[in-house]
């Protein structure tokens, strides 16, 4: 039999099944972040978006039940699984930081939206009969003016250079929507950085915001009765409130 002291537990992971030319697009995209994009030193803003779908409705695994405290089980219906409706959120981040961000700084959540069974799209709106989620019309109307806002006069962290972060994937590389984020940020003095595929570690969206939202909006939904989406404007716990300090 084994002693404890002869070996150790741990978690396994599946490593992304990178091609040569995407390992050097990885490691451009971390010398970058890591020299400031270039830009030397001074103070930054890094906005990080990103977008993600989640069922309205997700089962528990270890649901208690327990007769003495009234805890009875219960059973939610469903015609059939597809008919639960999905909901995606976009949402962004700003982290901001002096000369570098290893130094520490603030940072926030905000504008978290969502669309419910739509097609998302990088320029795209749509027509009436056939509605798309369009990601330029997103950042135009919301993430765009919040920013703005955040590092303009009077705005917490006014005089930082915003450098934004997208997603390497889908709608977020549509040559029109790349086109308008380049001229829009090229205007505004500010940096457009695109975040590379396979690279869901370097964005905190992935990493934190859209798990703990989706735990959240799981809740609220079960409130509801079972599948129902939350009315837009609902909170679901982050909302536009900040994160405070981060280091």
């Amino acid at each position: 039999m084994l002693s404890r002291k002869t070996f150790c537990y741990y978690a396994e992971h599946i490593l992304p099944n990178l091609l040569p030319h995407q390992k050097e697009n990885l490691k451009v995209f971390a010398v970058r972040l890591q020299n400031n994009w270039g830009q030397g030193g001074g103070k930054f803003l890094h906005v990080m978006f990103d977008k993600k779908w989640m069922w309205g409705l997700v089962v528990r695994q270890h649901a208690k039940s327990c007769k003495k405290k009234g805890l009875q089980k219960k059973y939610l219906k469903a015609y059939h699984r597809n008919h639960i409706n999905k909901v995606m959120l976009t949402a962004f981040t700003a982290f901001a930081f002096d000369d570098h961000f290893e130094n520490g700084g603030g940072g926030e959540a905000r504008d978290i939206s969502r669309a419910i069974d739509c097609a998302v799209t990088g320029s795209n709106d749509g027509t009436a009969t056939d509605p798309k989620c369009c990601l330029q019309r997103i950042f135009k109307f919301h993430v765009f003016p919040a920013v703005r806002k955040l590092v303009g006069l009077g705005g917490r962290y006014e005089g930082y250079t915003p450098v934004g972060q997208g997603d390497g994937t889908g709608p977020h590389v549509e040559t029109a929507f790349l086109q308008f984020l380049k001229e829009s940020c090229e205007r505004e003095g500010w940096v457009w950085e695109p975040q590379v595929v396979q690279m869901p570690h370097a964005n905190i969206l992935d990493l934190l915001v859209f798990p703990a939202i989706s735990r959240r909006h799981c809740a609220i939904a079960r409130k509801g009765g079972g599948a129902a989406c939350p009315e837009r404007g609902q909170n679901l716990g982050g909302g536009a409130a900040g994160m405070g300090g981060l280091t």
